[in-house]
């Protein structure tokens, strides 16, 4: 909009605006990108994020900068579109009901970052898929477990290793009633001693408890997994980005899959939990309705939620695990507000690799993949933390070829062993862990996965937190690194971890 032009000779002024328009519609050094969807775009829907310096985000109150949404707006009407949602917290963005023509168009304006489509997925975009059947209410993986002492040193027994013989009955107590990863993550020594030590719980006494962010499914609040020594729940309300409009829609303090329930237990259950005081506040990205929602805006919503959080924290996204979801600009921008906000990331490395011999020496159903193109290791929200998941004998979890589901976990969805690769910063325990389950109070199962092994660290997380609640994400995630166990991961064999760092979390770092 130039006010000028109409005071000039016409010709001249015809001119001007050419000339004008070809600058503005050009590529150029400050234009901004477009990314179609690869698959499943919703026509007309794009999300813009803005570049810092068009718009300021609602913690940048002194700033001179307009508002995102009075910005959105402006650009809105220069391009015809309509503002559907605005985001503030985590990014500068908004999501605009615009034509292709224009959506591509408007990426070249000096105050746009990146346009990019809304696309529709499914659950397994936005959490990583844990194998096994535990989440069936008829399932006999459920069962009653013996509640275990949550104090320093926690013993844990396990006299008979085979999973498979808890599960005789949904009333039996289980012959082997520990999360093995407890036993493995406090000690540095190979041979597991029975016992889980710790000297910090996620609180600071008199002060607050460490907060966890779950992006996931909603977790179960009434667990008895989740009470504190008063009897009362430790998971606080949370929000659910997903049911927007869609009716009768459980709070997020539900989970109608048992996923979220899961891993909040192995982060912050009393029992089975690595900081067994922690705050958890659940960020459902899962309706548990038939859903049209995008899922890129999922995430961003969740992350930008997320981002309007104060006091120290850590996130726990036990998925994300997509090439779409980690190719989107608005997510990646999303999650790298998220870290700027002092906000650590912790999320699972993925479950698409595989290679594991079939019956008679046939190839593998899947090759190990990279979790650099899976992961925001290998974005520009690098900081966060990428967790791959092992064994009970420090290999790589796979999901062994006798299991019951094999067949449609790795044969039809080739969703069955730890991802690799240089963008993984820790292992973590990822096979068979005990914890928390859907259903009633004090139901627990066996699930594997590397939505296993990210909750071990984002408790570890909360434990460091506790004694340096100033700690940067990036000072969060150096401390963990550095006090790893070092070379003790398999590095041959089809259970090897690859060309990944040989760091194995360990949870006592001071």
């Amino acid at each position: 909009r130039i006010a000028w032009v109409p005071q000039v000779p016409r010709l001249v002024a015809g001119t001007l605006i050419a000339l004008v328009v070809l600058v503005a519609e050009s590529p150029s050094a400050h234009a901004g990108t477009f990314k179609a969807a690869n698959q499943n775009g919703v026509e007309g829907q794009y999300i813009v994020v803005l570049k810092p310096e068009a718009a300021r985000l609602k913690h940048q109150e002194r700033s001179k900068l307009e508002r995102v949404s009075v910005v959105a707006q402006r650009l809105a009407k220069e391009r015809q579109g309509e503002v559907l949602e605005i985001f503030e917290n985590a990014l500068p963005a908004f999501v605009l009901s615009i034509s292709e023509r224009q959506a591509k168009r408007l990426a070249q304006d000096p105050r746009v970052e990146s346009v990019s489509q809304e696309f529709y997925g499914t659950t397994s975009d936005l959490i990583s898929s844990a194998v096994g059947d535990c989440y069936q209410p008829t399932s006999t993986h459920r069962f009653n477990a013996r509640p275990l002492p949550s104090t320093s040193p926690q013993s844990l027994t396990c006299d008979d290793p085979d999973p498979s013989h808890d599960f005789t009955s949904a009333t039996q107590t289980p012959r082997c009633i520990d999360n093995w990863g407890l036993d493995r993550i406090d000690q540095a020594a190979v041979a597991r001693n029975g016992q889980y030590t710790f000297d910090r719980t996620g609180r600071v006494p008199g002060v607050t408890h460490i907060t966890v962010f779950l992006i996931d499914t909603g977790v179960i609040a009434n667990h008895d997994e989740f009470r504190d020594t008063a009897g009362n729940s430790r998971v606080l309300p949370g929000v659910d980005v997903a049911c927007g409009s869609y009716p009768n829609c459980p709070p997020p303090t539900e989970d109608c899959t048992g996923h979220g329930t899961h891993v909040a237990a192995i982060l912050g259950g009393r029992t089975y939990g690595v900081a067994k005081d922690v705050f958890i506040v659940p960020v459902r990205i899962d309706s548990c309705r038939p859903s049209s929602a995008p899922v890129n805006t999922i995430a961003i919503r969740a992350l930008n939620w997320i981002a309007g959080a104060s006091g120290p924290a850590v996130v726990n996204w036990s998925g994300g695990n997509s090439a779409s979801m980690m190719n989107d600009p608005g997510v990646i921008a999303a999650a790298k507000g998220v870290l700027d906000r002092g906000l650590l990331i912790v999320q699972s490395a993925g479950n698409q690799s595989s290679y594991y011999p079939l019956p008679g020496g046939s190839p593998a159903i899947s090759p190990v993949k990279d979790a650099c193109g899976l992961s925001l290791g290998g974005t520009a929200a690098a900081g966060a933390l990428v967790v791959g998941g092992t064994n009970e004998f420090d290999g790589r979890w796979v999901m062994p070829i006798s299991d019951p589901n094999w067949n449609f976990q790795c044969g039809t969805n080739q969703d069955c062993g730890s991802n690799v690769g240089p963008c993984i910063d820790l292992w973590a325990p990822a096979g068979t862990i005990l914890s928390a389950s859907r259903g009633y109070q004090q139901a627990y199962c066996r699930l594997s996965g590397t939505s296993m092994a990210a909750p071990h660290v984002t408790g570890a997380a909360a434990l460091y937190l506790q004694a340096h609640p100033t700690a940067t994400p990036a000072q969060l995630a150096t401390a963990l690194i550095n006090g790893a166990t070092v070379g003790v991961l398999a590095t041959s064999g089809f259970n090897s971890i690859g060309p990944s760092t040989n760091r194995l979390l360990f949870s006592k770092v001071p």
